[in-house]
């Protein structure tokens, strides 16, 4: 049952991934598995940003997360 509450979290979470850096295709997103700390690659990959920029809106995205 763990996992399903699991599964559902994370298709909550790529929605809202998915609703913030559109540009990042669904195949890159189920890539990720969960693993968010991976997101800042495939938004640097996706929008040419640096590195350092793309880290900075995955650590502000993560603080909307945890303030809800």
């Amino acid at each position: 049952m763990k996992q399903q509450s699991q599964g559902a979290d994370w298709s909550d979470l790529k929605s809202k991934i998915k609703t913030k850096w559109a540009k990042i295709p669904d195949t890159e997103l189920e890539g990720l598995q969960g693993k968010i700390d991976n997101l800042a690659g495939k938004i640097q990959k996706a929008y040419g940003v640096p590195k350092y920029q793309a880290q900075q809106e995955v650590d502000d995205f993560k603080k909307t997360l945890k303030s809800k």
